[in-house]
């Protein structure tokens, strides 16, 4: 079903425009999962096509889904907030690991996002804590009015000094998920076998292993947002390190010929005990990273 469905996204634009719009609108009823749902086939287009004709069905996506929006009386900026959250950064993404064949600096590219986001915010906002704050109790007010004041004393104290970097985090997470599945899609179509080499051969530079640690020593500096600023790029570098060390497990598995349950189980607890499993594969990351094994195989034989 994969194969066919991608083959019916690849075989012209308003096949790919029909597929992207349907699948955007049907998204609402999953928000969860909408950065997947509408991301995956923009990428997949984009590095099958490339970039050029990727922009036309972005562009016919965009209209087509405001149309649907408005016949359907969903938000009028519902489609802009699409282009501007998921297609553009997924297609820029997607053009990027297009032209290098390089999963590495797909996922810098992601980074690259998710930093802007951060800097925007304290720009911005300046206190950035006292913005979330505002934020998240007007939702809960709005979303739980029955709820009890003591539930919203608990939420408030404990959210606000963590969001940037939750938000922050999930923008780069969902940006490598999307390039990294439709990157498998692209290869179930056009080349088997090369996608699981590619991912195996993941090294981020040796020169990132640096900057990572002054970032580790800076949050501890006196200027607040200075720290603040910092602890939320750490934590976009940290999720950078958890796929390298994933990449790095699946590859001793692989070479090894270990039980498939090893990879089982590491993402078992991935899901049941994530802050610790977190760091302890993206230290796994980094200490591949500084082996520098040098650069993946090329899969674009697609």
């Amino acid at each position: 079903m994969m194969r066919a469905f991608g083959n019916y996204i690849l075989s012209g634009r308003v096949q790919a425009i029909g597929a992207i719009s349907f699948l955007t609108m049907f998204s609402l009823f999953i928000p969860p999962a909408a950065f997947l749902v509408s991301g995956v086939p923009v990428a997949l287009v984009t590095l099958r096509k490339g970039g050029s004709l990727a922009s036309q069905v972005v562009i016919g996506s965009l209209v087509l889904t405001q149309i649907l929006s408005l016949l359907l009386q969903i938000q009028v900026l519902f489609p802009l907030v699409i282009l501007v959250t998921i297609w553009l950064p997924v297609m820029i993404s997607a053009v990027v690991l297009r032209h290098s064949q390089s999963q590495e600096l797909m996922t810098l590219t992601a980074a690259g996002f998710a930093a802007i986001f951060v800097v925007l915010m304290y720009a911005i906002n300046g206190d950035v804590e006292a913005w979330w704050r505002i934020l998240l109790t007007e939702m809960l007010e709005q979303g739980f009015p029955a709820a009890s004041s003591e539930q919203f004393k608990q939420v408030i104290e404990i959210a606000p000094p963590l969001m940037n970097a939750v938000v922050a985090s999930s923008i780069v997470l969902s940006l490598i998920v999307t390039l990294l599945t439709a990157r498998w899609w692209q290869s179930v179509l056009f080349n088997p076998s090369g996608f699981a080499k590619e991912f195996q051969a993941f090294s981020l530079p040796r020169q990132l292993a640096l900057p990572s640690i002054i970032a580790m020593g800076l949050i501890f500096f006196e200027n607040q947002v200075f720290s603040n600023i910092m602890r939320d790029l750490l934590v976009i570098i940290l999720i950078l390190y958890l796929f390298q060390g994933i990449a790095a497990v699946h590859r001793i598995v692989n070479s090894r010929t270990l039980s498939r349950n090893w990879l089982i189980g590491m993402y078992c607890l991935l899901a049941f005990l994530p802050q610790i499993m977190i760091i302890f594969i993206a230290w796994i990351g980094i200490t591949d990273s500084l082996m520098n094994r040098g650069n993946p195989p090329n899969i674009e034989g697609s």
